[in-house]
């Protein structure tokens, strides 16, 4: 009965994108893209947009959403599905990507002093 518990949980949350796809490279994209070198979709397949100096990345697992939102917060502002949240926890994380069965990410890069 675990087995198959866990079996499904994989099968629900695994990574269906192709080869390249990781929170790490998903970090990594969106801050190439504030300096011009933004493609039009994320390695999740999803639309990657630049905007004064912010970053959108939609159509992402829930999982990476976790991993990339924790990256990136140290760095700037983050919204996910729309919030902004005031204090930062990878429980809010989690709460936040998990809203739907994808999330959208922007961030805002702290401005140097």
């Amino acid at each position: 009965m675990a087995a198959a518990a866990a079996l499904a949980g994989y099968l629900i949350n695994r990574d269906t994108s192709g080869p390249g796809a990781s929170p790490d490279a998903l970090a990594t994209q969106m801050e190439a893209a504030l300096h011009g070198a933004a493609p039009s979709l994320n390695v999740y397949g999803g639309p990657l947009m630049v905007d004064q100096g912010s970053v959108t990345a939609a159509g992402i697992p829930p999982g990476a959403c976790v991993s990339v939102g924790w990256q990136l917060v140290r760095k700037g502002l983050l919204s996910v599905n729309g919030v902004m949240p005031s204090r930062v926890s990878a429980a809010k994380l989690s709460e936040l990507c998990n809203l739907y069965d994808i999330a959208t990410i922007s961030w805002t890069p702290k401005q140097a002093d």
